[in-house]
């Protein structure tokens, strides 16, 4: 059986596929999957056996229907069993008309727009499902078994140990003797940011605490990596900006080494428990049963206010805070988010 998924962004949404993607075929040797997905989002899915990963740029070279209908041709669409729609926005349904036009099966997510709207408005009275078992229903509707496999998802090469032990040998950081832990201090959207000033905190407190922790410290993009340069000066020495130091793949690949991550509700904490290391998240304006908590992560990893009646204020962070200061967030202090590191770093 061959079948073609499709999903173009964000990241976070798109490495979650992975883990439903690898336990179907894991458990089903008949079963090849073609990952149709955005360029810079390709690396997640190399190196797996029987998956194949299929870039294409529909924001230059296959941009707008006509782009799209190229896409179409060039895909030979026709080739496939099924095409499942894990995305439901306008490229995929363009794609997905194309292969129903080509005699091609197809199947889609549901995404409860209903359900999350309800969930909101009850201000997390209930659970939604998962963001992979929204994932995994089109391949349950085809009969595969889409229980998750336990981390982590991702097959290093010998080429990309090299690489990653290159690197740490640059920054004197091989062989380890001390612990190693990341933070991604940024989200997409500021309401689901702890902020700057509180990572501030917390590395004046590393430093105090533990001197002989090395931090991590990820993020992208010109602005993000000059904060995060200003945030390394704050424990010298031992504080690393990853900002534009390995691919998104190798990054990926060197969060299997640390012995936790902190992040907030964003890629990098998906990215990081996928890599099966114990992962520390800070939640404000959203809220783990929204469907977007960290894959095996317990819950008492997952910091967050539970006495304020204004949130979740929205399932993706993306509407401004009603109250104007951020109190979800600003109630969240340094010492607990210390103390939590602290327990997962110091007993694994």
């Amino acid at each position: 059986m061959r079948l073609l998924v499709v999903r173009f962004s964000a990241m976070g949404d798109v490495a979650l596929l992975l883990p439903v993607l690898v336990s179907v075929l894991r458990r089903h040797p008949d079963v090849q999957i073609d990952v149709l997905t955005r360029p810079k989002l390709a690396s997640l899915f190399e190196g797996i056996e029987r998956l194949r990963p299929v870039p294409a740029d529909v924001d230059g070279e296959y941009k707008g229907i006509g782009g799209l209908w190229r896409l179409g041709k060039h895909l030979q669409i026709r080739q496939y069993d099924y095409f499942i729609d894990a995305h439901q926005n306008l490229r995929s349904n363009v794609l997905k008309a194309i292969a129903h036009l080509q005699g091609v099966r197809c199947l889609s997510i549901s995404k409860n727009r209903k359900l999350r709207k309800r969930f909101i408005r009850e201000r997390a009275a209930f659970a939604l499902p998962h963001v992979t078992d929204m994932y995994a229903t089109p391949f349950r509707q085809l009969g595969l078994d889409t229980d998750l496999l336990p981390p982590p998802y991702l097959i290093p090469s010998a080429e990309d140990e090299q690489a990653i032990d290159n690197f740490l040998t640059s920054v004197a950081l091989l062989p380890k003797s001390s612990p190693w832990m990341g933070i991604a201090p940024f989200a997409f959207h500021e309401n689901k940011q702890w902020g700057v000033h509180k990572v501030e905190a917390l590395l004046r407190l590393i430093k105090e605490r533990h001197p002989e922790w090395h931090v991590f410290l990820f993020g992208g993009g010109k602005k993000e990596a000059a904060l995060m340069d200003a945030l390394c000066a704050l424990h010298p020495g031992r504080a690393i900006n990853m900002a534009g130091c390995l691919s998104l793949r190798r990054e990926w690949l060197l969060m299997h080494r640390l012995d936790a991550m902190l992040s907030m509700d964003s890629a990098n904490m998906h990215l990081a428990a996928l890599a099966g290391i114990p992962v520390v998240s800070v939640w404000g304006a959203t809220h783990p049963h929204a469907g977007f908590a960290p894959l095996f992560q317990p819950a008492e990893n997952m910091i967050q206010r539970d006495d304020l009646d204004c949130r979740p204020c929205s399932i993706f962070g993306s509407k401004p805070c009603v109250r104007g200061d951020k109190a979800c967030m600003e109630r969240i202090e340094a010492a607990q988010v210390m103390a939590r590191l602290e327990k997962v770093v110091l007993s694994v």
